[in-house]
């Protein structure tokens, strides 16, 4: 059985996409998972598990709040575990839509392979065009591959679509809710891997997926930079000259936007990313398990 998490933040629309996408899925082994961080379309929600009940197994779960990617997708493991409901654990962005063979490529590979903990799959976007394959990590440094090989290791798995063993789950927990949002699958990574499990990427199949936009938001800015403190502090190979280079690209990216969009809030939030993971990693009583 697969659980396949997707969390809505105003995404609806997107979700209602994805769905349809898995009623032509050839594995129907799934149950859906839809899990709401309190935004607006609550009944929206309600109507597409409604729409969809007749296609496959449908739950839906009302954080109430915004709880992040982090506390997000962990409501759903816990939703899991105080319903006795098995399974391993597929995460996927509501922007995504899987082919027909999608499931059954991933569940393959994480059923035959013991020594793998979590799977990443080829992603394209919208008009067909790869992203990548998997992902290379040097240090906060993230570089994007593409690959010939059916399946290869990679150092972490993308967030947007990744399955991953419930075993591995309960035994180390899903995400840090410190986090809150980025950088908090490549910690789960590193994480499954501590371990002794490989994280890979298949290419027997693909998802399709909404292109990133390529300006950085506000609070990509902010969370991107406070949470590589946090990288930083969990993770011994992550050492203070990988921190101060990704400090320093940070700081260009933001002071970039600050003259192409003449708002100064996108340096503002570089200043306050800084300051709160200071804060947060070694100023805090409660330090970050």
């Amino acid at each position: 059985m697969i659980n396949i998490f997707i969390l809505n933040w105003n995404s609806t629309n997107d979700i209602d996409g994805l769905l349809n996408s898995l009623t032509l899925s050839n594995n129907k082994v799934f149950r859906v998972i839809l899990i709401h961080n309190g935004t607006d379309d609550w009944n929206e929600l309600v109507d597409l598990s409604i729409k969809y009940s007749s296609e496959f197994e449908i739950h839906v779960v009302n954080n109430g709040d915004n709880l992040g990617y982090a506390g997000g997708n962990n409501a759903g493991i816990e939703y899991l575990i105080n319903n006795n409901l098995d399974g391993d654990i597929l995460i996927s962005n509501p922007d995504v839509k899987v082919l027909p063979t999608t499931l059954d490529v991933i569940k393959y590979e994480l059923s035959s392979s013991q020594n793998v903990g979590a799977i990443m799959i080829r992603t394209l976007d919208e008009k067909g065009h790869l992203m990548y394959d998997k992902i290379k990590l040097n240090g906060l440094k993230q570089v994007y591959i593409n690959t010939n090989e059916l399946k290869s290791d990679t150092d972490y798995v993308a967030g947007s679509f990744f399955i991953v063993r419930r075993d591995i789950i309960e035994n180390i927990g899903l995400f840090e809710p410190l986090f809150f949002m980025y950088w908090e699958e490549v910690d789960l990574s590193k994480r499954i891997k501590d371990i002794g499990y490989r994280l890979i990427s298949v290419t027997g199949s693909y998802v399709v997926r909404k292109s990133n936009p390529k300006s950085r938001s506000l609070n990509s800015i902010y969370y991107s930079t406070r949470n590589a403190f946090l990288m930083f502090y969990r993770h011994e190979s992550i050492t203070i000259i990988h921190l101060i280079k990704y400090l320093i690209s940070m700081f260009f990216i933001s002071f970039v936007k600050v003259f192409k969009e003449f708002n100064i809030k996108y340096l503002l939030s570089f200043i306050l990313g800084v300051k709160r993971g200071i804060g947060l990693v070694f100023f805090n009583s409660k330090k970050p398990s």
